[in-house]
């Protein structure tokens, strides 16, 4: 025990001195401040030259884009100040459209004013013309007796047709006084085949009385023959009257089935109802009047009175036209017009609208 005792005691250390320990520690801290400012200068130095780069790099990055923009912005005020340019000028080339129309408009409407009252005095003039005609052509006619049912084999040439009827007609309604016949011969017409009904027979006399005694004695016989056939008689009418007589047809065939009397006297219709005697103007008139009393005229179409009174009605629709306003206030409606197609277009191009007011403003 007394051996090991001794080898511990021999290997403990004795204490160092308090003074020189202190000293080694004040410098070792001391260098280790050194190199912590150290340190701290090259990373302030390093940010600082980094910064310095950062700001020389952003410097050159602002100016491209700063040139980039002023050059784009340029480009689109250029573009914009072209396209300005443009619809400055399509607006323009409008407002002389416009104003060209304008004119033209006024001369139009004049010049249809004008034509309105031409065409409606023509129209008028035409009218009296035809009436005249008309009337001219009825009084041509009035000396003229119609027979028809005559086959037109019976004459052996048409210079023997007038001794051939004024023989016949002295004898079968017992006349012996000369009938003052100057003319007599077939309908202007293209001869019928055989078996289709023959033209009628125009006879014209001297004189009016002459033609009324005949037909008169004719419709008193009711039943004239030539060479056993039966034929009838009637005034020698117009085209305009006949197609006015024609429209009757339906009706006539309607009263026959019912057995009422009735008369057709020149382009009017009689026609014996049991409550008294009535007469109609035109078929129109009969067929209405016929449909109130619950007789329906099948087939009937418009007679030729009711189609020109139709036709009277549009040349009174032409002839009520006027002009609308002065040429003052037919440019004032041009205008309210222009100015809502510029209203419309603007809305329409709003957008180009703004994208130019923004580059103005810049």
């Amino acid at each position: 025990m007394s051996g090991g005792t001794t080898t511990k005691g021999k290997n403990k250390k004795q204490p160092e001195n308090p003074s020189k320990m202190t000293k080694q520690t004040l410098s070792v801290e001391a260098t280790g401040e050194l190199a912590r400012e150290a340190s701290l200068d090259s990373i302030s130095l390093q940010i600082r030259t980094l910064t310095a780069e950062i700001k020389t790099e952003l410097q050159a990055n602002k100016e491209e884009i700063t040139t980039e923009m002023r050059k784009e912005l340029s480009e689109f005020k250029r573009d914009i100040n072209k396209l300005l340019d443009n619809m400055d000028k399509e607006i323009k080339e409008q407002t002389e459209r416009i104003q060209d129309g304008e004119t033209r408009t006024e001369e139009l409407e004049q010049w249809s004013y004008d034509a309105n009252k031409a065409i409606q005095h023509m129209l008028q003039q035409q009218k009296y013309m035809e009436d005249k005609l008309e009337d001219f052509e009825a009084r041509a006619r009035r000396n003229n007796l119609r027979v028809y049912g005559i086959k037109e084999s019976k004459e052996a040439k048409p210079s023997e047709l007038k001794d051939m009827i004024e023989g016949w007609l002295k004898k079968e309604l017992g006349l012996e006084d000369d009938l003052q016949i100057q003319r007599v011969n077939r309908a202007q017409a293209p001869k019928p085949r055989e078996g289709q009904t023959p033209r009628s027979i125009i006879i014209q006399f001297q004189q009016s009385k002459t033609k009324d005694m005949i037909l008169y004695k004719a419709w008193e016989k009711k039943k004239m023959t030539f060479e056993g056939e039966g034929v009838y008689f009637d005034h020698d009418y117009t085209a305009k009257v006949l197609q006015q007589r024609k429209a009757y047809l339906p009706i006539k065939k309607k009263l026959k089935s019912m057995k009422i009397r009735f008369q057709t006297p020149y382009t009017k219709m009689r026609i014996f109802w049991e409550d008294g005697m009535k007469i109609y103007n035109n078929a129109e008139e009969a067929a209405r009047d016929l449909k109130t009393r619950g007789c329906e005229v099948e087939g009937f179409q418009m007679a030729e009175e009711g189609i020109h009174k139709d036709k009277e009605t549009n040349v009174k629709g032409l002839a009520s036209w006027k002009q609308v306003g002065d040429i003052g206030t037919m440019k004032d409606r041009v205008r309210e017009r222009l100015q809502e197609y510029e209203l419309r277009r603007k809305k329409t191009d709003g957008g180009e609208e703004t994208r130019g007011s923004i580059a103005q403003e810049k």
